[in-house]
This record gives C-alpha cells, structure tokens and sequence, in this order.
C-alpha cells in the first residue's frame, strides 16, 4: 500500500494539529498520476487542441504512463478526452478501482 503527504489545491494538507495529512491506497495513486499528468505537461498539450487526431494521440500517451505505474494492473488502464476534461480510470495492484476527472482548461 502507498502513502504520501495529501496535497490540496497546490499545498499541503494539515490536520487541527498542524500536522500534514496522509493519503493512502487508491487514493495515493490517484494523487500521484494525477501529479504526473500537471508535471509531464499532458493537460497543458490539451488546453485550445482541437484536432481529434492529436487529442486521441495524446490520451493513448496518458494511457501508457498510467500503466507503467508498478501500481496499475496492466490492461486496465482507460483514459478518454472530451471538451477539456480527461476522465482516467484503472485497477490498481490491490484490486481497488481508480477513476477521476481532471480538467484541462484551466
């Protein structure tokens, strides 16, 4: 299982005692892809695209990253795009299922 410090809008999440949050599991995972996709630069390629073809391109990319993660299942990452919103979803290690929303145009 995976743990890491929670991340809220761009910072740190703290507890009532000051204390950083822990993010664990699916959740974990979660925070960590959608890390990489901001940090590869994949939904900032997104912001304006229009071409089908270049979008498509661009999701089988997001696609093959998510599943190089050890944590992904192989096969079972999915990874669709429409009107600025890419929609991930995938089976973790652990058997837990993976889904979020990320919107790329701001």
């Amino acid at each position: 299982m995976s743990f890491d410090l929670l991340v809220n809008e761009g910072d740190f999440s703290l507890n009532d005692y000051d204390e950083p949050d822990i993010v664990a599991g699916v959740d974990c995972v979660e925070q960590d892809i959608k890390h990489m996709l901001i940090e590869r630069g994949f939904l900032t390629r997104l912001i304006g695209e229009r071409d089908k073809s270049k979008i498509s391109m661009i999701a089988t990319t997001i696609e093959n990253v998510v599943e190089d993660d050890e944590r992904i299942l192989a096969g079972t990452a999915s990874v669709s795009i429409k009107n600025g919103l890419v929609m991930c979803a995938a089976e973790t290690i652990d058997n837990d299922v993976l889904y979020f929303e990320v919107v790329s145009n701001g």
